[in-house]
């Protein structure tokens, strides 16, 4: 921890601040835990010089303003400093945990807690009450998604056909662009103690085509059959623009997860056995878009 930064957080706060311990450190952010004046707080400092993982941490910085001066629709930490070079802020840290460490739980391990999960799709479908356009400073449009579908056909991960069926899916769903964190996978979900939900980790927050919250959740769900079965039957019962929608934005996720996993080195411990999980995730997306447009 920079000591001038240490020490203006002091200032700003109105004290001492104790560093208790490394909570995270994923090689672009580094988050600790502190003893404050004001309780225990969270200090996420950026050590990336990415331009992207940058841009990504101002769109952070962008919704906690927002949230401080605005009451949240969700439970969020609270914003307590940010420093002069935008590279570090100070939140509450939140008693709890993450919903879960891995990307894709085990079935057993979310099995017994589906009431929960529930609850976190209500709180990510509470998100879309937002204008997509007055919070944070990133925007994430169709177009964005277009190109690389393209990609996706040079990778071996789209067939033309499958493009086809994307290509009609975004033109009949007439979408707007609607608010999303961006980033709902379980390592950016906490629970307090009462088992309260908050939403950690903005920085993909911005307008985005609607559901794509509940299609991360979705996919991340892939060991919970029965869980993403009741998101796909409750999502394809609505209306025919908003099923339209989901469809789309499950083949954006499931493919892009395929794509970042691919990319991965051959060494990196996790590259198959999240492949094989995929690849069936994102047959059964096709699917679901084949036959959304059935109906159409």
């Amino acid at each position: 921890m920079n000591i001038q930064i240490l020490k203006d957080i002091e200032n700003t706060i109105g004290g001492p601040v104790i560093i208790v311990r490394e909570i995270a450190n994923n090689g672009k952010s580094i988050v600790c835990e502190a003893i404050s004046p004001i309780g225990q707080v969270a200090i996420k400092t950026v050590i990336s010089n990415s331009e992207f993982y940058l841009n990504s941490f101002l769109n952070e910085i962008s919704i906690y303003k927002t949230f401080k001066h605005t009451a949240p629709l969700c439970n969020v930490p609270e914003l307590h400093y940010i420093s002069n070079d935008q590279r570090t802020i100070v939140l509450d840290y939140l008693v709890g945990e993450a919903l879960n460490t891995s990307r894709y739980p085990e079935h057993e391990s979310i099995e017994n807690n589906i009431k929960l999960l529930r609850n976190l799709r209500e709180t990510l479908q509470v998100l879309r009450n937002y204008n997509a356009y007055t919070l944070g400073t990133r925007e994430r449009i169709l177009e964005k998604y277009k190109e690389r579908w393209h990609k996706y056909i040079q990778r071996g991960i789209y067939t033309e056909a499958d493009l086809k069926i994307l290509n009609k899916l975004e033109q009949l769903s007439c979408w707007r662009p609607e608010f999303n964190h961006g980033d709902p996978i379980p390592s950016n979900i906490l629970l307090d103690l009462n088992k309260k939900i908050y939403l950690i980790d903005w920085e993909l927050a911005g307008a985005y085509l609607p559901f794509y919250d509940i299609a991360v959740l979705w996919a991340v769900s892939l060991k919970n059959v029965n869980f993403q079965s009741e998101i796909e039957d409750y999502h394809l019962s609505l209306t025919e623009v908003e099923r339209l929608c989901f469809a789309t934005n499950i083949l954006n996720v499931a493919s892009r997860k395929i794509w970042i996993n691919s990319e991965l080195p051959k060494s990196h411990k996790d590259k198959e056995v999240n492949l094989t999980l995929l690849r069936p995730l994102l047959e059964r997306a096709k699917d679901i878009g084949a036959k959304v447009l059935k109906k159409v």
